[in-house]
C-alpha cells in the first residue's frame, strides 16, 4: 500500500513513505503520465497496479524530472512506456554510478525488485527551453532546470493546469545545490515566471506537500529558498556573519538535513573564482 496525497479524475499524486518523495500521474482520455516513479519495490509495484486496474488501455508516458537515483529507479517496472526527460539526462555522464547507487541502496534494506534496473532510455528528447511537447490531449510545456542537478525538467501541464516542479520548492528541504548556486536561482526566477504567465492550480515538488490552489505557498517557499541561497553566497564570499540556524530549523525534519547543508557549504566554495 501506498500513501495518495491528492486525488482527482484528473491527476493523483502518490507519496512515497521514504522521504515523502511524490509521484504524480496525470490522466487524460487516451493518455496517462507519470512521474518519477519511486521509491521502494512494493511502493512501485502499487502504482503499476494501481495504473493496471484503472486506466487499462491508456498510452504511458514517464517523465523523469532529473537523474538522482530515487526519481529513477522505478523506471524499469514500466517498459511499454515512453520516457520523456532533457538532453541532459540521455547523455547523462555519470549512468553506471546512478544503477549503482540504486542497488547499494537495496542491498541496505535487503531490497529485490522484479523489474530489471537500468538507466534510463530516452524517447522523446527535451532539447529546447520551454519546448512544448503534444501527448494527444495532454500538453505538457517542458523547462530546463539546472541548479539542483544540471539535467533537471519542470514540467507544465497546461490541460491539468499542474506545475511538476522536480527537486524545487520543497515544504521540507532548503535547496540541494548539486550543480550550481546561481543557475539555481535562475530555476527559481523561471518558476516565478511561470507562476505570472500560466494558470497552476497544482503545484507539486519531489518531496513533501503539493501546493493545491495555493499560489501564496508557492511565493513563499520561493521566498524562502532564494533567501537561504542568498545567504549561502554570501558565505561563499566570506561574510563570517552569515547564520543559517533560524531558516533550518524552520524544517520539519531539520535534524535530517545537517549532511546536505555541509555539502551545500562545500559546493559554494567551489564556486567561487569561476
Amino acid at each position: 500500500m501506498m500513501n495518495i496525497q491528492y486525488h482527482s479524475a484528473e491527476v493523483i499524486i502518490f507519496e512515497s513513505t521514504l522521504y515523502q518523495t511524490t509521484s504524480t500521474l496525470l490522466i487524460s482520455a487516451s493518455t496517462l503520465l507519470l512521474v518519477d516513479p519511486n521509491w521502494s519495490p512494493r511502493e512501485v509495484q502499487f502504482i503499476h497496479s494501481y495504473i493496471r486496474e484503472h486506466f487499462p488501455g491508456r498510452r504511458l508516458y514517464l517523465f523523469l524530472t532529473h537523474a538522482d537515483f530515487d526519481h529513477i529507479l522505478g523506471v524499469g517496472a514500466f517498459p511499454e512506456a515512453r520516457i520523456i526527460a532533457s538532453e541532459g539526462l540521455q547523455h547523462y555522464p555519470e549512468k553506471d554510478r546512478a544503477i549503482g547507487d540504486i542497488r547499494d541502496f537495496d542491498a541496505r534494506f535487503y531490497w529485490s525488485r522484479s523489474y530489471p534496473l537500468y538507466f534510463p532510455e530516452v524517447d522523446i528528447v527535451v532539447e529546447d527551453h520551454r519546448q512544448v511537447v503534444q501527448l494527444d490531449a495532454l500538453e505538457l510545456h517542458c523547462f530546463f532546470a539546472p541548479g539542483h542537478t544540471r539535467e533537471g525538467l519542470m514540467g507544465w501541464a497546461a490541460s491539468h493546469e499542474t506545475l511538476i516542479l522536480g527537486d524545487y520548492l520543497s515544504d521540507l528541504e532548503f535547496p540541494f545545490v548539486y550543480d550550481h548556486s546561481q543557475r539555481y536561482l535562475h530555476t527559481l526566477d523561471e518558476v516565478e515566471w511561470m507562476i505570472q504567465n500560466y494558470p497552476i492550480r497544482i503545484a507539486v515538488p519531489g518531496h513533501g506537500q503539493a501546493m493545491i490552489d495555493d499560489l501564496g505557498e508557492m511565493k513563499r517557499r520561493l521566498a524562502k529558498d532564494r533567501l537561504y541561497l542568498s545567504r549561502l553566497q554570501r558565505f561563499g564570499r566570506g561574510e563570517t556573519s552569515v547564520v543559517f540556524d533560524d531558516l533550518i530549523q524552520s524544517y520539519a525534519f531539520a535534524r535530517g538535513l545537517g549532511e546536505e547543508h555541509e555539502r551545500n557549504l562545500e559546493k559554494i566554495k567551489s564556486e567561487i573564482g569561476e
